[in-house]
């Protein structure tokens, strides 16, 4: 009788077990990179590599929601020899580096060679996962497949585009010069669709479509608007500037900047160096374009903005007619916002330029502040106990 007892009271859990449903899985190698190419090596298989980082919102859904999906799961772990890694630890710095690996979620299909064959970056659904990796499959269509027609001398135009948009999701900038021959290809500029091409794909600001771009913007204003059109041309041109430490480059983006935009553009190029020096380390440079930036813009510049470069010459800059200039920006801040970490920017600086009296006032203040703004005020409390030994 117990037996029986026992057994019904056991029914439920099994009746809960049969009706949970089933768990599936993209199943990943554990091993190293090296084993990982063995074995595919030893199955005659692709490695699909998730690149992801652990802060990456994107990378999470993926591993979430489309990682177990049973359609997704079932295909990955039939074809492919499935590795994830973290692009910020171990081996992964070293792949990052390799296959050139800026944003993420990146997904990389590599032989056993270890050369890339097809890739794309950005979340997807599951079909659209389920069909990347097909595509990976088929020598012909994939990355690899398409780069060795297109260097055997394929031109059609639409086998181009096919590439360029294949090569600008996979985020590797080989896009680029397939751009510049598709362009080079054009009879006829001034149609609709050869101005979305240039909205769509251009992002070098040497190729002639970019002059076209600049000197027709009008044209490129009707059709797509000024919003996006000016945000087109401010992405190519910083983006330029960003991807090299030329300070040549520096002062051809102030001029392209003044030529795209007569009105606002010089403002643009100011704070761009501004910036540029500052993220150099570069404090005496720094110093200069931020004082002649806030000469000409103090009346449209933030509490933050103020409050922040001032802090920047707190730590970069040590001339004392200089700080003097950003103590003046801080107490600015505070009239604007009277926060805490204004009170406690301007207190790290009087402290600097030695005014102890007045950086322990202003220290008693910004703590002050911090308790009722329910602030982490521990770096200025042990400033206050520094300048009160």
């Amino acid at each position: 009788m117990l037996k029986w007892i026992v057994f019904l009271g056991l029914f439920p859990v099994l009746l809960m077990a049969q009706n949970e449903p089933e768990k599936h899985q993209i199943k990943f190698f554990e091993g190293s990179w090296q084993e990982a190419l063995e074995a595919a090596k030893k199955s005659d298989k692709l490695i699909f590599v998730d690149a992801y980082t652990t802060w990456c919102g994107p990378c999470k859904k993926m591993e979430k929601e489309i990682f177990t999906d049973k359609k997704v799961a079932d295909y990955y772990n039939y074809k492919f020899i499935n590795v994830r890694m973290d692009m910020e630890r171990g081996e992964g710095l070293a792949f990052a580096q390799k296959y050139l690996v800026r944003v993420y979620p990146n997904f990389l299909f590599i032989d056993a060679d270890g050369v890339v064959m097809h890739r794309r970056a950005g979340s997807m659904d599951a079909a659209s996962f389920v069909g990347l990796g097909s595509l990976a499959l088929n020598p012909q269509y994939r990355l690899a497949g398409m780069r060795e027609q297109y260097e055997e001398g394929e031109r059609a135009l639409d086998f181009l585009t096919a590439l360029i948009k294949m090569s600008y999701d996979a985020y590797d900038n080989s896009h680029k010069p397939i751009v510049e021959e598709y362009l080079r290809l054009q009879k006829d500029w001034e149609t609709p669709q050869h101005r979305q091409f240039v909205m769509d794909y251009l992002d070098n600001i040497d190729s002639p479509a970019y002059d076209y771009l600049v000197e027709n913007k009008e044209a490129f204003i009707e059709q797509f608007g000024e919003l996006n059109v000016n945000q087109k041309i401010r992405t190519i041109i910083l983006g330029s500037a960003s991807s090299t430490n030329d300070l040549s480059m520096i002062e051809r983006l102030e001029q392209e900047l003044v030529r795209a935009f007569p009105k606002g553009g010089q403002k643009v190029a100011d704070r761009y160096k501004k910036d540029y020096f500052r993220k150099a380390k570069d404090g005496e440079a720094f110093a200069k374009s931020a004082i002649a930036y806030y000469d000409l813009y103090m009346q449209e510049a933030s509490p933050t903005d103020l409050n922040n470069d001032a802090w920047y010459f707190y730590e970069l800059v040590d001339n004392p007619k200089q700080l003097k200039k950003a103590i003046q920006w801080t107490e600015q801040s505070i009239d604007m916002d009277p926060k805490y970490y204004n009170y406690d920017t301007l207190a790290f600086l009087l402290a600097k330029v030695g005014k102890k009296r007045k950086a322990i006032k202003t220290a008693e203040k910004a703590i002050e502040l911090a308790k009722a703004e329910n602030e982490d005020y521990r770096a200025t409390e042990a400033l206050l106990q520094e300048l009160n030994q």
